[in-house]
């Protein structure tokens, strides 16, 4: 619920805190590059009897994997909003 004081405030400037995550062909992208950075090869899996296996399972070291997941889950950007007269409104990152 909003109270009172909070709706009588008058500001221009506005925090806002936002998931980010890439669509899904981006995030194949990316993935596709740390595939080849990390196993040097951008195509790193096999079918094999209608499963996926990694083609270079000693080369998936800590830090792959800790790259990739960090590529899938998307993450959170603190945003400011300043509007100015006209409506404008400029955004700036902020930590």
């Amino acid at each position: 619920m909003i109270d009172q004081d909070t709706l009588n405030q008058i500001s221009n400037e506005f925090i806002l805190t936002r998931k980010i995550e890439l669509p899904v062909n981006d995030e194949v992208k990316l993935l596709r590059f740390l595939n080849l950075h990390y196993l040097g090869d951008v195509d790193c899996n096999d079918i094999v009897n209608g499963v996926m296996t990694a083609k270079y399972p000693e080369k998936e070291t800590e830090a792959y994997k800790q790259a990739t997941r960090k590529a899938t889950v998307g993450f959170y950007v603190k945003l400011k909003l300043t509007y100015d007269v006209n409506g404008n409104c400029n955004v700036e990152v902020v930590n």
